[in-house]
């Protein structure tokens, strides 16, 4: 009996080392693989009218300053020995910039396909959500990104852990330059900047809504112990546009329940314009609704 034991007991270990071994091997061939992207840039403005438009589309609605800290030069998203130590880059110009020399068509290829400028996927950028950004969007948000004050931060290099490794391969940590068809990325104008259905879903997409909240916007998990809300009707069919409003700008929802700390409402959605709430509202009531889970 002692016998089987021992056996039982090797044949799990082997499975397991296995198992870690290839989650290994699909992990490095995952962040190994190099994107050979023909980019094409959009015209990058000048003016002070544009920059000041790109200016509010990175603090509001694209929330860079989410992963890459206040003043854009970098911060620490996650500290864990097993999901890894993974740090948003120094956007700035200044010492230890991950940006230093970009091209309009590295940016444009690191923003809406997140592809560095070596070729390999970037960790956790959002570029499931900016491949929809129109043409002119994404030309005003360079203009303001590469005027950036200069932060010396040196920011050290990602490290990935064994489970962050497992959720990389399984997809529940995003790598979107493995999941977007490149191909069909290239956006060429946006929806008019009115309160229309049109334009509150390309605000939803391009800001992040269905990233966070699931395709379906149904709620999905995002950790462990931690799921999105679900933001369709027939979760918030009660809601008014005021507690709407609430919600995106002040992460407040009905009776005064603070919001989670994913809802970026003091940092980003604080400063949206009545015109990109009202958007918003209407893409929101707009939603097929989702049984809640």
């Amino acid at each position: 009996m002692k016998r089987w034991f021992i056996r039982i007991g090797l044949g799990l270990l082997i499975v397991l080392i296995g198992f870690v071994g290839f989650v290994f091997v699909k992990s490095e061939a995952l962040f190994g693989r190099r994107y050979a992207l023909s980019v094409r840039a959009p015209a990058v403005p000048t003016d002070p009218a544009e920059l000041a438009r790109g200016e509010h589309l990175v603090r509001a609605i694209y929330d860079c300053a989410g992963c890459h800290g206040l003043d854009h030069g970098g911060t620490k998203l996650i500290d864990s020995s097993a999901l890894g130590r993974i740090y948003g880059g120094n956007l700035t110009t200044g010492q230890g910039s991950v940006v230093l020399g970009y091209t309009d068509e590295d940016w444009a290829r690191a923003i809406r396909h997140g592809v560095g400028r070596d070729g390999h996927g970037l960790l956790m950028m959002s570029a499931d959500a900016y491949s929809a950004i129109s043409d002119r969007d994404l030309g005003a948000a360079i203009a303001y990104l590469r005027s950036l004050p200069k932060v010396d931060r040196e920011v050290p290099p990602s490290r990935v852990g064994p489970i962050g490794r497992l959720l990389f391969v399984l997809g529940a940590l995003p790598l979107p330059a493995a999941q977007l068809d490149h191909a069909h990325i290239e956006q060429v104008a946006a929806p008019a900047e009115s309160a229309t259905l049109e334009y509150g879903t390309y605000l939803a997409k391009t800001s992040g809504c269905p990233s966070c909240h699931g395709p379906d916007c149904g709620g999905q998990p995002m950790g462990s112990d931690v799921r999105s809300p679900n933001i369709t009707p027939a979760a918030l069919g009660s809601w008014s546009e005021s507690d709407f409003e609430a919600a995106l700008r002040r992460g407040i929802a009905p009776g005064g329940r603070k919001l989670g700390p994913m809802m970026p409402s003091e940092r980003a959605f604080s400063k949206l314009s009545d015109v990109e709430v009202k958007a918003l509202w209407l893409w929101s009531r707009s939603l097929p609704p989702v049984k809640p889970k």
